[in-house]
Order: C-alpha cells, then structure tokens, then sequence
C-alpha cells in the first residue's frame, strides 16, 4: 500500500482537484510525512523559485521517513498560538507544470540521483490552473544534496540537515533484509528394504520442503549465504 492510499484511502490515480477542494473545508496540519504547499506567495512571484523549494522540500523528504508533498494547498493560516493550518480554498499553479519535465529537473536537481519520486498533476478545467501531488519514499542511499546542501524534515517543517545528523547518516551500517519461508510440499511412507541382506531400522516416513530465501534489500546483497534446520 502507497503512502497515498494509507492517508486519502484512493491511489494517486483516482484523486482529483474536487477531492481535495472537500479535503480542506476542515483545516489540515503537516507533519513528517505529510507537507502542505500554496502556489500564492506574497512576497515571492517568480516561479522558478518556486519549483526550486519543492525540490528542496522532496530532497528533505529522501533524507527523512519519505513523504507527501502537496503543491496547490490553500495559503497557509496561524491560531493565535501559532501553530499553521490550511484550510479553505485552494491555491493552484497557474504555471503550466510538464509531468516529464518537472521530473527531469528532480533528478538532474539532487545528489546522488534520487529513486522512489512520483508526482500526480490534477487539471482544474475551470481555471486551467493544478495541483501536484508528490510522493517520496524514504531513500537507501541518502543522504542527498539540493543545491549544495542537505536537508530533512524534522517536526514538520524542512530544516538544513545538522551536521551531527549527517555524520550519522554517513556513517551508517546497513545490513541486507533477508527472509525465509519453508513450504512442506508432500510426504509418503516408505517400508525399508533390506539391502544385500543387511537391513537397518523399521519404515520411515520421506518429508519433502522448499527453502524460499529473499532479499528484501534494494541495494544490500548477502554474500555467502548460510542456513541450518534444526530439529526440536
């Protein structure tokens, strides 16, 4: 199950621009996984800069537990306290957003090349303006760099990554994620025959099993790999 399907309950596929004007009649917070971007900005007009933090944002999202990034949301707004929401009506792209292109600029973008990045871009025929929603899987070989420079997502927001945290990152130990499976696949009795008249024991039962062995590791690979059945 997609990272989509576990919070909308749909797959990326059956979403819509009026599915998400519904989702945020009640106000949404962000968290780890989940990041709210308006198109709206009052103090920045120029788009390219725009698409420069969502990259930001999805590299942050590799380093971190991976994601969801949703670019169209409604402007965001603060309770007294503080604490932002979004609610209300949607701010979309008014710039044309090219599937393939966009993809390209990620790739060519983050260091070293990310995997594990979709992005679904939504139509609204009304205003000719979309919505894109991305979602990022947790990398296996990050850390990755925008721009010069690491980031990640910590307590809902994207902050430069710490060098400490770095250090960590660089210095981790991964070891393959094996599983095995055992399939008794069939049986018989069998009478013991003597042989050249010298006859051992009575009749035994002949078992037969499968091994199913699998990696479950992208990039990690087991080599001389062991196993031992143990009879209790």
């Amino acid at each position: 199950m997609t990272l989509t399907e576990k919070i909308f309950g749909k797959d990326s596929s059956e979403l819509s621009i009026s599915y998400f004007k519904e989702y945020f009649v009640k106000p949404k917070d962000e968290s780890n996984l989940i990041e709210y971007k308006s198109y709206y900005d009052k103090y920045q007009n120029n788009h390219k800069f725009k698409a420069k933090e969502i990259v930001k944002n999805i590299c942050a999202f590799l380093n971190s537990e991976g994601g969801l990034l949703i670019w169209g949301a409604p402007v965001e707004s603060k309770t007294a306290d503080g604490r932002k929401f979004y609610k209300g009506e949607l701010s979309l792209i008014s710039e044309f957003i090219d599937k393939d292109s966009f993809y390209s600029k990620i790739l060519n973008s983050i260091v070293p090349l990310p995997t594990g990045v979709t992005l679904e871009i939504l139509d609204d025929k009304k205003s000719g303006k979309q919505l894109v929603l991305f979602e990022v899987k947790e990398s296996m070989t990050k850390p990755h760099r925008y721009d010069s420079r690491y980031y990640l997502r910590l307590d809902g927001q994207t902050l430069i990554a710490p060098h400490h945290y770095l250090k960590a990152l660089f210095n981790q130990i991964q070891i393959p994620k094996v599983e095995c499976y055992v399939k008794f696949d069939s049986y018989k009795y069998e009478e013991f025959k003597s042989i050249s008249g010298y006859q051992k024991g009575g009749n035994f039962y002949c078992l037969r099993i499968e091994l199913w062995i699998f990696n479950f590791s992208r990039y990690n690979n087991e080599e001389n790999l062991k196993y031992r059945l143990n009879k209790y």
